[in-house]
C-alpha cells in the first residue's frame, strides 16, 4: 500500500477495495482516523460506485455525544499480501477514513518532519 503525509499534515493510505475477492480493485486514497474503532468509514458516492454489499443498519455515537443511525457495507481490501474482509460505515463526508481495526494489522510508522508515511 502507498502512505503519505499530505500538505495538511494528513496520513493518507491509498487502500485497493473490491465488492468481493474476486470483482475490480478500486483505488482510494483514505485518511487514517484513530478516532474511529472499526475498519473503514467512506462516502456513500463511493460506496455505490463500487457496488457494495448492504449489511445492516446501525447506532453510532459521534464525538458530540449525538447518536445517528449508519448503513454498513461489506468490502474486501487487498493489501499486505491479503485480502482482508472489512465492514464499511457510510458517512455524509467527501473522504474515506481508515480507522484503528485496520490499523491493528499493521506497523504503521508516520514521520510529518519528512512527509513519509509507511506500513508493513
Amino acid at each position: 500500500m502507498k502512505a503519505w503525509v499530505d500538505p495538511e499534515n494528513r496520513a493518507v493510505v491509498e487502500i485497493q477495495v473490491a465488492s468481493h475477492a474476486r470483482s475490480k480493485r478500486h483505488a482510494i486514497p483514505a485518511w487514517i482516523d484513530t478516532a474511529i474503532d472499526g475498519y473503514l468509514v467512506m462516502p456513500k458516492s463511493a460506496i455505490e460506485r463500487m457496488s457494495l454489499g448492504v449489511l445492516a443498519d446501525t447506532d453510532a455515537v459521534l464525538t458530540d455525544g449525538s447518536t445517528v443511525r449508519l448503513r454498513c457495507y461489506y468490502c474486501v481490501i487487498d493489501g499486505l499480501n491479503e485480502i482482508i474482509p472489512v465492514q464499511v460505515v457510510e458517512n455524509v463526508g467527501h473522504v474515506p477514513l481508515i480507522g484503528t481495526a485496520l490499523l491493528a494489522k499493521v506497523d504503521l510508522r508516520i514521520n510529518y518532519r519528512t512527509g513519509e508515511c509507511t506500513l508493513s
